[in-house]
């Protein structure tokens, strides 16, 4: 869990200094916390107008998993790929 996650596991969390948090990690980081399964922690604590720029990105995320989960099913299915 990186700094950001640990802040958001805290009791009390000052929301406008875990959006500033939030807002300096890399997209990496942020992916991180997606997919370690704290991101809806830290979006649950952020102030309500700043909780888009995660849930936005958390669904193009997810969108993007499914579409790879897809392409690998449809690949593993094909005889060529049995046959390997």
């Amino acid at each position: 869990m990186n700094r950001v996650g640990k802040y958001a596991a805290m009791d009390t969390v000052d929301d406008l200094e875990l959006m500033n948090m939030v807002f300096e990690l890399p997209e990496k980081d942020k992916m991180i916390m997606w997919s370690e399964g704290y991101i809806d922690l830290v979006i649950e604590k952020l102030p309500a107008y700043a909780r888009d720029v995660l849930v936005n990105r958390k669904e193009k995320w997810e969108d993007t998993k499914a579409y790879y989960e897809k392409k690998i099913e449809e690949i593993i299915g094909q005889e060529e790929f049995k046959m390997k």
